[in-house]
């Protein structure tokens, strides 16, 4: 073989090995910076996990603390003394009320409140001292609060329902009044109340059902028959509503309302 033909392939597979070697050097420099930014990672990642995982145990030491704190909490005692003294100041706000002096109203409560948190007459009195200065919210926070702590007074719930009407929040004050119902079902004003409801969402056959239930417990009652003659009215049952003044002028013949509103409907020749 040629000789600088040998010493030409010698040479080729030097470079040849040297320019591998670059690679294969090149190529783990290259891995190196991988495994490093890998390794990277993985610590910030593990600083991550770490970090969270402090942040829950000191979450959960925060939680125990709170719960401690709350099973420890001291209970208001009353005392004999103290419902002596809550009687007391409520004969002032009562007293207050009736000069429709609210102000003092609210104070009285406040300090009767402080003596016996728990005291229903107190507190409704607050409540409708708050609705009376249209701190509405306010007598709201209290007949809900009567209401969690299981109290099934129907006049809460009623209470409830006019603070929530007053807020223009009918669905709501409808339900109160339902409840309120629920617990007093003999009583011809509730059931006139939630039929005024009705009216007001424009549910007027069911209007006309809870009037007629008022007039079960309360037969003489003009105002309910009025208000049956204009609901029935607005659905064309005309003899139904000529029933009702009928019945109204032979309770109180000379009502003159109910004559002209008879009167009315019989020129119009639609019955």
């Amino acid at each position: 073989m040629d000789t600088a033909l040998v010493v030409k392939l010698l040479v080729g597979t030097q470079v040849l090995a040297m320019g591998g070697l670059v690679t294969s050097l090149a190529f783990m420099q290259k891995e190196k910076g991988k495994i490093r930014s890998l390794q990277k990672n993985a610590m910030d990642i593990i600083g991550y996990v770490h970090g969270r995982v402090q942040d829950v145990l000191r979450m959960t030491e925060t939680a125990e603390v709170e719960e401690e704190k709350i099973s420890t909490r001291e209970e208001v005692i009353v005392t004999p003394d103290d419902h002596v003294k809550v009687q007391q100041l409520l004969r002032k706000a009562e007293k207050a009320l009736d000069e429709e002096d609210f102000e003092e109203v609210e104070r009285i409560c406040i300090e009767a409140l402080a003596l016996n948190p728990d005291d229903e007459d107190v507190n409704t009195t607050l409540a409708y001292v708050y609705r009376k200065q249209d701190k509405l919210s306010k007598a709201e926070s209290i007949y809900v609060h009567l209401i969690e702590e299981g109290n099934q007074d129907p006049a809460i719930f009623s209470g409830l329902g006019r603070v929530l009407e007053d807020q223009n929040r009918t669905e709501m004050a409808l339900r109160a009044y339902s409840e309120a119902l629920k617990r007093d079902p003999h009583n011809a004003a509730r059931h006139a109340t939630l039929a005024q409801m009705y009216g007001k969402t424009g549910a007027t056959r069911e209007a006309i059902e809870a009037y007629e239930q008022a007039l079960r417990y309360d037969s003489k009652n003009t105002e309910y028959m009025f208000a049956l003659v204009e609901a029935y009215m607005q659905v064309d049952a005309l003899m139904m509503a000529t029933k009702y003044l009928d019945a109204i002028l032979y309770n109180e013949p000379y009502n003159e309302k109910a004559k002209a509103m008879l009167l009315g409907i019989k020129e119009q020749g639609k019955i």
